[in-house]
């Protein structure tokens, strides 16, 4: 059994390998069936996010693991976005299509010139399979749990946002070297009246991070109700 599982696992690196060198291939149908072949129990799909410049099409191959190989992955969180604006990416060699929110991220993700190896679960899961969705949700704790990092990707940048993006960091560093427990950097609207006689007060960069902490993100359940320490 045991040899049988490796054989298994080194035939899907060997597609995966020679899924770069086939012709891409096209059409209008759902290729999903095409696409995924049911997962082992306690098995798992990543995604080999190919390099490539901004403007390139974005290229991934799935590949079948298991978690008791103590195996190396980032894992991704964003928000779905509206499921009837799709774009196309290619999966597997397939046209595949995915919501506008996600591309973006891929896009925004993508390195130049090396591979990445991410778990993200419109790509990893047969979304269109109910049972294996059903088996994989039981997983996800383990999966985010055994992550080397979780990326989390809120949106494109808009007006304001590098600038909140940067206040934050400098506010975290600025935490670790006092003794500050139960601070809600989330409750920034508060900082926004504070008495204006405060000398060189700037409610900009407060206003920025109160932008960034209204989008969709961070309006899911589960992000609410997180304990800390679960992401890296």
């Amino acid at each position: 059994m045991t040899c049988m599982m490796n054989l298994n696992r080194i035939w899907e690196h060997i597609k995966k390998r020679m899924a770069r060198l086939l012709p891409e291939r096209g059409g209008g149908a759902d290729n999903t069936s095409l696409i995924y072949q049911p997962l082992p129990h306690s098995e798992i799909r990543v995604v080999f996010l190919a390099p490539g410049k901004w403007d390139d099409r974005i290229h991934c191959t799935l590949e079948t693991i298991s978690l008791d190989d103590d195996p190396t992955y980032e894992t991704l969180s964003y928000v779905w976005g509206d499921a009837s604006i799709k774009k196309s990416i290619f999966l597997q060699n397939y046209n595949f299509q995915v919501t506008a929110s996600l591309e973006s991220a891929l896009r925004h993700l993508r390195r130049e010139r090396e591979e990445r190896t991410i778990w993200i679960d419109a790509l990893c899961i047969n979304q269109t399979d109910d049972v294996e969705k059903t088996e994989q949700v039981k997983l996800m704790q383990y999966i985010y749990a055994r992550t080397s990092h979780l990326v989390v990707w809120v949106g494109e940048a808009s007006e304001d946002s590098d600038l909140g993006m940067q206040t934050i960091r400098q506010t975290g560093e600025e935490l670790k070297e006092g003794d500050y427990t139960d601070v809600d950097l989330a409750n920034v609207s508060l900082i926004q009246n504070l008495p204006h006689a405060i000398k060189d007060f700037d409610p900009k960069p407060w206003v920025a991070i109160n932008r960034l902490f209204r989008r969709t993100w961070f309006e899911r359940i589960w992000v609410k109700f997180a304990p800390s320490g679960t992401c890296k």
